[in-house]
């Protein structure tokens, strides 16, 4: 006999492999979550991909971004679309200032031997060019989204 207010439950058992893990509606990305039986909207799967570290330039998009253009970052944001542009833009601003630092150091004719027979001038003019690089950087890609590679 069971007991009075208790409620008897059925014996079923939930298969949640036939819940499809993902799905999109409206452009929204929903995630299912076992635990609570429904889909949650933007949910992060950080256990499941690797975590990847923005760097520097990443970090500054985004801020110039928040300040900025709110519209353009809340919809990155929302389509989960944020994350790899930054990636990217962090990625090409690596390689933008390599290849800025090279050029200028070419062009004003630094090299090794002037590392070996002055390493404070050397250090100095590399300052310098890694500067100019970054200042170029961020005018063109940070602030525009866009390299002239």
């Amino acid at each position: 006999m069971p007991l009075k207010g208790v409620q008897i439950m059925e014996n079923k058992v939930h298969n949640y492999k036939e819940q499809p893990k993902h799905i999109v509606e409206n452009g929204i990305p929903y995630t299912f979550d076992p635990i609570t039986q429904t889909y949650l909207a933007f949910a992060d799967e950080g256990n499941e991909e690797e975590q990847v570290m923005i760097g520097r330039y990443g970090q500054m998009r985004e801020k110039y971004l928040k300040e900025n253009y709110e519209a353009t970052y809340s919809r990155l944001l929302l389509l989960n679309q944020l994350k790899p542009h930054l990636i990217a833009i962090d990625e090409q601003a690596w390689e933008m200032e390599q290849k800025i630092v090279k050029e200028l150091a070419a062009a004003d004719g630094t090299d090794e031997e002037l590392k070996v027979t002055d390493q404070l001038k050397w250090v100095g003019l590399m300052n310098n060019y890694r500067m100019s690089a970054q200042e170029i950087i961020i005018k063109e890609l940070i602030e525009t989204g866009v390299a002239n590679l």
